[in-house]
């Protein structure tokens, strides 16, 4: 095979002629149908068909781009078969010629060899190649030889070179004081980079060199775009291992598409570039669950892409990603109101998780009073609402009678504590009933409520001419406040399906999510809460403790016999 590349009129060409010996082995002459099929999607032309010199025509078939003729292969006679056609090569900065020699083997040759000699343009060295398959035999400044002494090797040789009139430019370094040469040879640069990128042979090559020429444009005239747009779409040809833009490029890539927008570049020209990058940027931020860059990334996307559905529907899942994240780290509130502000969600309020996250309480009384302190830590997101009831319950149990209440409010806990004069027993457990019933109306305030009601409650104290008693007797029953979270957690489950019911499903499952994380908090609740007892009957002797968990109804009791002080002196 023998192959002249040349300019054409519009790209380069190559004049093929292909020339193969058949000797027929049968003992009769043969009609034999040849069938010319292009192995490619490009069609040849000007194909012309030859049988020991003798044209020979060539007929069309039903199948597209395949013609056929006839020849007789006579018996003990060699037929020389040649095959001409001119095949376009394109207008691309790389030229590849390539002939497919398994297509050959499948005709028995003469001597067994096969040859494919490659004429390239005049003047072009070998150090414009870019790659070969099958190393050449020799190659003598004009000509490429591939010379194979078997028969036709099932492969193909392949040649690819930088065109010519591109390899003159980018061999030649314009003056710097030139910027239209200059961005003339970045441009051809960065088009030889293109071709195979991101780990083909001319990437690896001229990737670098068609960097610098992009920096030295820039430099030379940073108030021109182009040497920007050059940067933005190198940075664009690179891929990781898994054949994705990797983020760091794409931001740089965005970087220099906005340089080039700002020195006055048109909107066309950097509008695919920003998208591009952009599109890279939101997909890793998306697969990687960081749903507020992921957005803003989008809202960017957005402003290159205002009428495009697709983004709209992009914007609404990653929104529904963004608050299922808020709600799996914890942030119900914050991922409540993103439904409320994306869809303008409403009910959600009935939802809520309790404010109250844990709750220590300590209970301690003594002859003259009873002191309750009661730490109460916070729901990220909800201490405007824990400290607005905080208040509300101080100025509630300031109301009755001489009872003492104040609160400490940080952004972690409420710390409350109520000072109540002991009395007589009865009126004790009546005042104690009227301070309960002054809290707000919210399931968080049921354990302090507990507290406050003691199923009975006695303290005595009797005093002889030579000694006094005291007893204590309570009967403490902390079950009820579980029983209030649970039956307050299957509304909150209700009320989830009633207002899911109104929305997408998209939407729906995440309203119904945002039900089931509330409910499980409010039965959980009472896992988190426990309270200490402490009585102390007199300054004298050690006070009496107990721990008390919240599924638990506990008799308390403890009694003292104390000497007077007078008749002690006289004891032995």
């Amino acid at each position: 095979m023998k192959a002249t590349i040349r300019p054409g009129d519009d790209q380069m060409v190559a004049q093929v002629e292909v020339s193969l010996t058949i000797e027929g082995t049968e003992r009769t002459s043969q009609q034999i149908e040849l069938r010319i099929k292009p192995l490619g999607t490009v069609q040849p032309e000007a194909i012309e068909l030859a049988v020991d010199g003798t044209s020979l025509p060539l007929e069309p078939t039903d199948s597209p781009g395949i013609s056929r003729s006839r020849m007789t292969l006579r018996p003990g006679r060699r037929t020389e078969l040649r095959l001409r056609y001119t095949y376009p090569l394109g207008d691309g900065p790389i030229v590849s010629f390539s002939y497919p020699l398994q297509a050959a083997a499948a005709w028995p040759t003469a001597n067994g060899s096969a040859r494919v000699l490659l004429s390239l343009p005049p003047d072009l060295p070998r150090e414009a190649w870019i790659s070969t398959t099958s190393s050449p035999t020799s190659f003598d400044g004009k000509v490429v030889d591939w010379h194979f002494n078997q028969a036709a090797p099932p492969t193909q040789v392949r040649l690819q070179f930088v065109r010519p009139d591109l390899w003159a430019q980018i061999t030649h370094p314009p003056a710097e004081t030139d910027t239209e040469a200059l961005i003339s040879r970045m441009e051809a640069l960065l088009a030889l980079a293109s071709v195979d990128a991101p780990h083909g042979p001319a990437f690896n090559r001229f990737y670098p060199t068609a960097l610098a020429q992009a920096n030295q444009v820039i430099q030379v005239a940073p108030e021109r775009p182009e040497g920007h747009l050059a940067l933005a779409r190198l940075y664009l040809l690179h891929r990781d291992e898994a054949g994705w833009l990797p983020p760091s490029y794409a931001t740089l890539a965005i970087a220099e598409a906005r340089e080039a927008m700002q020195a006055g570049a048109p909107q066309d020209q950097t509008r695919s570039l920003l998208e591009q990058a952009l599109r890279r940027l939101v997909d890793e931020a998306k697969a990687n669950g960081r749903w507020e860059e992921a957005l803003d990334y989008l809202e960017e996307l957005a402003k290159l892409q205002p009428q495009e559905q697709d983004v709209k529907e992009e914007r609404e899942a990653i929104l529904i990603g963004l608050a299922g994240a808020r709600l799996k780290d914890g942030t119900w509130s914050e991922a409540a109101q993103l439904l409320r502000d994306a869809w303008g969600v409403t009910g959600l309020e009935d939802l809520a998780p309790p404010w109250l996250q844990a709750s220590i309480a300590r209970v301690e009384t003594t002859p003259e009073r009873r002191i309750i302190t009661v730490q109460m830590y916070l729901t990220p997101g909800r201490q405007e609402d824990a400290a607005a009831q905080a208040r509300e319950a101080v100025n509630g149990l300031r109301s009755i009678g001489e009872v003492r209440a104040n609160a400490s409010i940080t952004e972690e806990r409420v710390e409350l504590q109520i000072v109540i004069p002991l009395t007589d027993d009865e009126y004790f457990l009546v005042w104690n009933r009227a301070l309960a019933n002054t809290l707000p109306d919210r399931p968080e305030w049921a354990f302090l409520a507990q507290l406050l009601r003691p199923e009975t409650f006695h303290w005595q104290s009797t005093k002889s001419w030579w000694r006094q008693r005291i007893s204590y007797e309570e009967v403490v029953d902390l079950r009820p406040p579980a029983d209030v979270w649970r039956s307050y957690a299957s509304q909150v489950e209700l009320k989830a399906q009633e207002v899911a019911s109104r929305q997408p499903d998209s939407v729906a499952s995440l309203i119904l999510a945002l039900g089931q994380t509330s409910a499980t908090s409010w039965r959980e609740l009472q896992q988190h809460v426990q309270v200490r007892y402490m009585v102390r009957l007199s300054s004298t002797h050690e006070p009496r403790r107990w721990l008390l968990q919240p599924d638990e109804r506990r008799q308390l009791s403890a009694q003292m016999d104390v000497i007077l002080p007078w008749l002690s002196r006289w004891l032995p």
